[in-house]
């Protein structure tokens, strides 16, 4: 597809223009409905290139097949279940893990 087609494609389809910029309010959208929707176009066609740890945090490239942009999911460890034990774990902040109630 030519840039005008996929302009013209996410236009009709997603009601948005793929050169609008990202603001505040888009990505606070696009992490309340999970990421399963390109932060630029609206297109459902993302798709996880891969993730990389770096201590407690873990990133995640993404593309959109549709209007062809890249971006990073970034992701911090701070919870961790131990269904096996019934055990749940918070990360404080400060002094590291701490057992709560296994929801």
């Amino acid at each position: 597809m030519t840039d005008d087609r996929v302009q013209d494609e996410v236009e009709r389809e997603y009601d948005r223009d793929i050169d609008d910029p990202v603001t505040q309010e888009k990505a606070d959208h696009y992490i309340e409905m999970g990421g399963l929707h390109c932060i630029y176009c609206g297109s459902s066609h993302i798709f996880d290139m891969g993730c990389e740890w770096d201590g407690m945090m873990m990133y995640q490239s993404i593309h959109c097949y549709v209007c062809e942009h890249d971006w990073t999911e970034n992701y911090l460890l701070i919870e961790i279940d131990l269904p096996d034990t019934n055990q749940h774990f918070e990360y404080d902040g400060q002094l590291g893990l701490e057992e709560v109630p296994y929801v």
